[in-house]
C-alpha cells in the first residue's frame, strides 16, 4: 500500500513537471516571437529614424536583460521565488543571465530576495533604449502620415503576455502578482503618455 502511494505521488509530480515544461515552452515561443518581431522591424525603424545609434544585437541584449528583470519582479511580488519561476526565466532568455538572475541562481534566501528586490526597483525605473527607439519610430511615422506600425503597442502587449505567463509558472496566480504586473510597467506607460502614444 505504501509503495502504491509513492508511485501515485511520483506520477502526480511527473504530470506537474510536464505541465510546467509545457508552460515554459509556450513562454519561450512568445519570447522568441517578440525578439524576431523587433529584429524584423529594426531595418524599417532605422530607415525612418536614419541611423539608430544601437545595433540589433545591443537592443536584443537590452530587451533580454529587461525581460529578466520584469519577470523576476513579478515573481517576487509575493516575496517568494519558486524554483519553477526561476527556471522559467532561466530557460527563456537568449543571452546570458543578468546580474540579478545569476545572484538568485546561486542562493535563494531572505537576504538575497530582498537584495534582488531593491536592485529590481532601481533598474525598472529606467526606460529602456528599445522602448524609446520604437516609440520614436511610431511618432515619426505619425508625423509623416505613413501607415502606423504600432511598434510600441506590439512590444508592450508582448511584455504583458510574458508577464501573464510568469504569473502562471507556479500554477497559482496571486492577487499580489496581478497588481505588481501593472505596477512594473508603469514607467513605460507614463513614458508613452508623455510622448502621446496612449
Amino acid at each position: 500500500m505504501e509503495l502504491l502511494k509513492k508511485e501515485v505521488n511520483t506520477m502526480k509530480m511527473d504530470d506537474e513537471m510536464k505541465k510546467i515544461n509545457l508552460k515554459i515552452k509556450k513562454v519561450e515561443k512568445k519570447y522568441k516571437k517578440t525578439i524576431q518581431m523587433m529584429n524584423n522591424s529594426y531595418d524599417a525603424v532605422n530607415d525612418v529614424l536614419v541611423d539608430i545609434p544601437y545595433s540589433k544585437e545591443e537592443l536584443s541584449l537590452e530587451f533580454d536583460c529587461y525581460v529578466q528583470n520584469v519577470l523576476l519582479k513579478v515573481a517576487l511580488s509575493d516575496h517568494e521565488l519558486s524554483l519553477n519561476e526561476l527556471e522559467m526565466v532561466r530557460k527563456i532568455v537568449i543571452h546570458q543571465p543578468n546580474e540579478i538572475l545569476t545572484m538568485l541562481g546561486l542562493e535563494i534566501s531572505e537576504k538575497s530576495l530582498q537584495e534582488a528586490e531593491n536592485k529590481l526597483n532601481e533598474k525598472l525605473k529606467e526606460i529602456p533604449k528599445f522602448i524609446k527607439i520604437f516609440a520614436s519610430a511610431d511618432l515619426k511615422m505619425n508625423q509623416l502620415r505613413r501607415h502606423p506600425k504600432n511598434y510600441s503597442k506590439k512590444i508592450f502587449n508582448s511584455l504583458l503576455s510574458l508577464i501573464t505567463s510568469m504569473m502562471q509558472a507556479d500554477g497559482i496566480i496571486y492577487t499580489t502578482e496581478v497588481l505588481k504586473s501593472h505596477v512594473v510597467l508603469e514607467p513605460i506607460v507614463s513614458f508613452y503618455e508623455e510622448e502621446g502614444l496612449c
